[in-house]
């Protein structure tokens, strides 16, 4: 698996501009997702060693994507962006190991590539 592989899902066009701009300039391959279905989609074809996701998506809540990526492919590093503090539901996730990591709206780019450097950092150990 390509540790430079990354999925970004974002119901909001204008995020996945960003974020792409944002990793593409660190390196990295970036595909996008505006729901769930579409997210699931490129998982079932393809390996990415690293998700970004939005928690609030219109088709399902990105903790019940957590549980399908998990499922599906345990081994990706999951890191959710969310515009509030950790609910419950984020945190069952994290009792489940389903997202490794998340990050509060705006997300600045320092902050945003730290995090993601010392995820996969961390899971090459």
């Amino acid at each position: 698996m390509n540790d430079k592989n990354i999925l970004v899902v974002d119901d909001e066009p204008e995020i996945l501009s960003i974020f792409r701009i944002f990793l593409e300039t660190e390196g990295y391959y970036v595909e996008s997702a505006l729901n769930a279905k579409e997210a699931m989609a490129r998982i079932d074809t393809k390996k990415f060693h690293l998700a970004i996701i939005d928690i609030n998506l219109p088709d399902i809540h990105g903790t019940e994507l957590l549980e399908k990526i998990q499922a599906s492919q345990p081994e990706i590093i999951k890191i959710v962006v969310t515009g509030d503090n950790i609910s419950n539901e984020l945190q069952e996730s994290f009792d489940k190991n389903a997202v490794s990591a998340y990050i509060v709206k705006p997300v600045k780019k320092n902050v945003l590539m730290k995090l993601i450097k010392e995820k996969i950092e961390k899971s090459r150990v």
